[in-house]
């Protein structure tokens, strides 16, 4: 188990899969010395198309792993999470030990300052959508607001299948920097199938044995932030899934889009780009990201400082496929020190 350093700001985040990353990275963007926890339940990836009761109860054994850390600040960096614990007006101060951001208040209330004729679109999982929650925040911001949304029920597994393969003359760079001495996760089949499946299996998590450690050199690896999105839909028939669900908005007069999930990012220039430039596109990982930078110095924890953060991360799946994500999304210049970490098989 990793034990927190006190001279420093922690900040835990949770997502289902990989998605949650983008949140951290524009996090460490806008702060500095601060480490981070990050959770990734990847064993149960994706949420979106589960039930409300599995998302709960998934949601909660999470959240519970990542408050044994004591961080000062939780962030859901997931769209389907926040939106049922919302929905189910979930009362979490029993279990968890610190505050919560979700990702749905901070999008709704960027919008505000976006949108010129109040119709707002929103691209999201099935779970989100069925809960209406971006619609009855938006409504809650201004009753005049008119909310279309889209459920998309493929597309952030589409998202992290094409990351797995994406750029593989970068990630060999990458890979050539890591120490030998340290071990490759193993595969989810290598792995206990009941693991991670309640809190105190959670808590068998470990970072100091069998842990995969970033070692990028300085701008070793391209990252997505560079020039915007990833452009990796190479596939005809992963355009025509992703045109199918943005096609949904193109009859509905909306000026602003805001990706619900924070899967999408990852494709926030081909959707600004689908639309021509006519809508704006709202990255709810980068609003959240806001929002929790806000929330520290709020609580007076943001601190000067010259040094990067730590970033350790969990995954209750396959370790090495998420490595191989994650390289496209995080980059050398956002932490000082990464380190995968899986569950004790």
């Amino acid at each position: 188990m990793v034990f927190r350093d006190k001279t420093k700001q922690l900040v835990a985040f949770f997502d289902s899969g990989v998605g949650g990353l983008t949140a951290v990275a524009e996090f460490a963007k806008l702060t500095s010395g601060v480490d981070v926890v990050y959770f990734a339940d990847t064993f149960n990836m994706p949420y979106g198309n589960k039930s409300a009761k599995d998302i709960e109860r998934l949601a909660i054994s999470g959240l519970s792993f990542l408050s044994s850390f004591n961080p000062d600040l939780i962030v859901v960096a997931c769209g389907t999470v926040s939106s049922v614990l919302n929905y189910n007006k979930k009362d979490l101060s029993q279990i968890i030990n610190a505050p919560i951001i979700f990702v749905i208040e901070p999008s709704c209330t960027a919008v505000y300052d976006f949108s010129k004729n109040k119709r707002i679109g929103v691209m999201a999982t099935s779970a989100t959508v069925n809960t209406a929650s971006y619609t009855k925040a938006l409504l809650k911001i201004n009753p005049a607001i008119k909310v279309f949304e889209e459920p998309c029920p493929e597309l952030a597994l589409l998202i992290e299948n094409n990351l797995l393969n994406y750029d593989a003359c970068a990630s060999s760079r990458v890979d050539s920097c890591f120490s030998n001495n340290k071990k490759i996760p193993p595969t989810s089949a290598e792995c206990n199938k009941s693991a991670l499946k309640t809190k105190m299996n959670m808590k068998a998590l470990e970072c100091d044995k069998d842990t995969v450690k970033f070692s990028f050199t300085n701008k070793s690896l391209k990252r997505f932030y560079n020039n915007g999105s990833l452009d990796f839909f190479d596939r005809p028939k992963d355009v025509q899934l992703i045109k199918k669900y943005l096609n949904f908005f193109c009859d509905k007069g909306i000026d602003v889009l805001i990706l619900g999930c924070t899967h999408y990012p990852v494709i926030q220039d081909y959707v600004a780009n689908f639309f021509e430039g006519k809508v704006k596109v709202v990255n709810s990982s980068r609003e959240v990201a806001k929002s929790a930078t806000r929330a520290l110095a709020a609580m007076n924890l943001v601190k000067a400082s010259h040094d990067r953060g730590n970033l350790t991360i969990y995954v209750s799946g396959d370790g090495d496929s998420f490595y191989k994500k994650a390289k496209s999304i995080l980059y050398t210049d956002n932490f000082k020190d990464i380190k995968i970490a899986h569950a004790i098989c």
